[in-house]
């Protein structure tokens, strides 16, 4: 399965989810990583996520960006998903500033009134997310606005640690943020450390045993979700710098991410900048 959880703060809205994708017997998938981007910036101003066969969502996003390009017209992309939806298979989390901040789910070929807040997927995520304690005497990431944001994202973090094996099966891969605000639609870069024992990445990706360990709390890695400077597009990328690749999320263009090896960090943040530049992608000054 899969969580998605979308919160708004005042006219900034945050959408957080992880990457692992639905167990599918046509296209298996053995590994939650490197998954699939669930978070998509269509435009600007206006992102669509899902829960549900990735497959299906891909092509009714990737049809979605391509009429909303053209009429720009909130109500007629929220039409075209609720008919996408009607199927059970997928359902959707729009976020959008034309101009003001709003927040739709769409369920079941339903949408619903804007709202402060809503999450798709398995229910298990959103029962289990934690209500930590509020932590006002930390040093916050200049790139959230306010305590209320960051305590939102410590929360949906506090999920991926090791040895939150009751969420194992259904939540995993890597925890995406992604940030709506006026000043456009944009991913959030972060470096993550996971402590622990050794773990080894082939070129095929993790050892499945080692996988496994990690929910015991039996391995440990690092890796950097690279987000361009430039908004407004779907392009993400996420380094692992000491085998040196990566995986560069296009979901407009690709179902799966493509692999990147053998490369430095400075060389991946620039062609994740050059993608994103390619699709369209715009530098907000001061944003």
């Amino acid at each position: 399965m899969t969580f998605v959880v979308a919160r708004k703060f005042d006219q900034r809205i945050l959408i957080a989810t992880d990457t692992m994708t639905s167990s599918n017997p046509k296209r298996p998938r053995p590994e939650p990583l490197p998954g699939v981007l669930k978070a998509v910036v269509i435009d600007l101003h206006t992102s669509v996520s899902f829960a549900g066969s990735a497959d299906l969502a891909h092509r009714y996003i990737r049809d979605a960006k391509r009429l909303y390009s053209e009429r720009k017209s909130l109500p007629h992309l929220l039409d075209l998903l609720s008919e996408a939806s009607k199927d059970y298979c997928v359902d959707f989390i729009v976020a959008s500033h034309r101009p003001q901040a709003v927040l739709h789910v769409i369920k079941k070929g339903q949408v619903s009134a804007d709202i402060d807040g809503c999450w798709i997927g398995d229910s298990d995520g959103f029962k289990m997310m934690p209500s930590l304690p509020v932590q006002k005497d930390i040093q916050i990431d200049p790139t959230f606005g306010t305590w209320e944001e960051a305590q939102f994202t410590r929360e949906f973090l506090q999920m991926f640690e090791p040895g939150m094996t009751d969420l194992s099966i259904t939540i995993g891969g890597f925890a995406i943020f992604l940030l709506g605000s006026p000043n456009g639609h944009t991913y959030m870069s972060r470096s993550v450390i996971y402590h622990g024992g050794e773990i080894t990445l082939t070129p095929q990706g993790f050892v499945p045993e080692q996988m496994r360990a990690r929910a015991e709390v039996q391995a440990g890695f690092a890796y950097d979700v690279v987000a361009p400077n430039e908004r407004g597009v779907a392009v993400l990328g996420v380094l692992f710098p000491q085998p040196a690749f990566g995986y560069v999320y296009s979901p407009i263009e690709w179902d799966e991410p493509q692999k990147v090896s053998a490369i430095a960090k400075a060389d991946f943040i620039d062609l994740i900048g050059e993608k994103a530049r390619a699709l369209g992608g715009s530098f907000v000054p001061n944003a």
